[in-house]
């Protein structure tokens, strides 16, 4: 019984650290996703994001228009947290710094600038 108990011992362990590394890489996530940013704070920005755009596409784009920090942790976002929720096309103003969280929920609730 002894030797059975301690063959677990290194799988516990091993399962307790990949438990530790998700949860710190969770906590990393959120942390980026929720930071606001711009890339030149104080300069207002139009996007157009055309129809028919992909969510990869549009990742890219909002990263060259200094909307998000990087399109990675914007298209993480999406398909981690909102895997069904598509975005919607059309011309967006970015007045002030804004978080990843808050760029994709603009874009999926579609509001776009009048």
């Amino acid at each position: 019984m002894a030797r059975t108990e301690a063959a677990r011992r290194p799988r516990v362990r091993a399962m307790l650290l990949l438990l530790v590394l998700l949860a710190g890489a969770a906590v990393a996530l959120r942390f980026l996703w929720s930071r606001p940013f711009s890339a030149a704070p104080g300069i207002e920005k139009f996007v157009v994001i055309p129809r028919g755009t992909s969510s990869y596409e549009t990742a890219q784009l909002l990263e060259r228009e200094g909307i998000v920090p990087h399109w990675a942790t914007f298209l993480a976002y999406l398909k981690l947290v909102k895997p069904r929720r598509p975005l919607q096309a059309g011309e967006y103003r970015f007045a002030e710094p804004l978080s990843v969280i808050q760029v994709a929920d603009k874009l999926i609730r579609g509001l776009i600038y009048y």
